[in-house]
């Protein structure tokens, strides 16, 4: 399973990119929102910064605005025109979203359909042409339903219908649901900082490498590395 940021902060970004093995980097308008805390960044400034941070082969996942088929098409053009890389236009499951993405896939503008609550709109949006499918988790099981499930479910409807798109799962809200995504078969994952960090580290790992530290020293002495002998 691969690994995605949920990311406007390009310091969020810088240090994500530099420290784990990252596939790339995902963004929405809420995303947008919640990161930028109100400073005004040109879109355009913001997207080439982040461009730069993880390179031109790592992929940027980034989302229209508009809710008209049409629009969607015409806003997804402007990110290809003005974004350098490996693009993924994020489009919503939804009818003219679909419309949408057929017309993307014609162009020849790669897209990941977001937004998905069940299985029947992960096949729709496989049909249409997207490469990815991403699968609401978090907010599928605030509704009472089963987001692991869902997941679950879109794998083996893929598999037994020889679809190539492959499924992400989003919206997570604790490391446990990022690790269920991977046993029932998500082909990635785009994840928030934060859970991302729950989910790389451990407490007890954190106290074993502390006794380690101890057990070396109180041997070699106190600061001295392994590289120094």
């Amino acid at each position: 399973m691969i690994y995605y940021i949920d990311a406007a902060d390009v310091e969020v970004v810088k240090e994500a990119a530099s420290t784990y093995p990252i596939a790339g980097v995902t963004m929405n308008p809420t995303i947008v929102k919640n990161d930028l805390k109100n400073k005004k960044v040109p879109f355009f400034e913001l997207t080439t910064q982040i461009t730069k941070l993880i390179g031109e082969e790592k992929e940027f996942h980034i989302q229209v605005v508009a809710t008209k088929a049409e629009d969607m098409v015409k806003e997804a053009q402007a990110l290809r025109k003005n974004i350098k890389g490996n693009l993924y236009v994020k489009i919503p499951a939804t009818t003219a979203g679909y419309q949408a993405m057929m017309t993307l896939k014609e162009l020849g503008i790669k897209t990941t359909a977001t937004a998905i609550i069940d299985v029947n709109q992960a096949l729709l949006a496989a049909n249409a042409g997207a490469s990815y499918v991403a699968i609401y988790v978090n907010r599928v099981s605030n509704i009472s339903a089963d987001g692991d499930q869902v997941v679950l479910n879109a794998v083996k409807a893929f598999r037994q219908n020889n679809l190539t798109t492959k499924v992400l799962g989003s919206s997570f809200k604790n490391a446990l649901q990022v690790e269920k995504a991977a046993m029932n078969g998500a082909y990635g994952v785009a994840v928030g900082y934060d859970v991302f960090k729950a989910s790389a580290t451990h407490p007890l790992t954190d106290s074993s490498v502390e006794q380690f530290k101890l057990d070396w020293e109180s041997v070699y002495g106190e600061g001295n590395k392994i590289y120094q002998f």
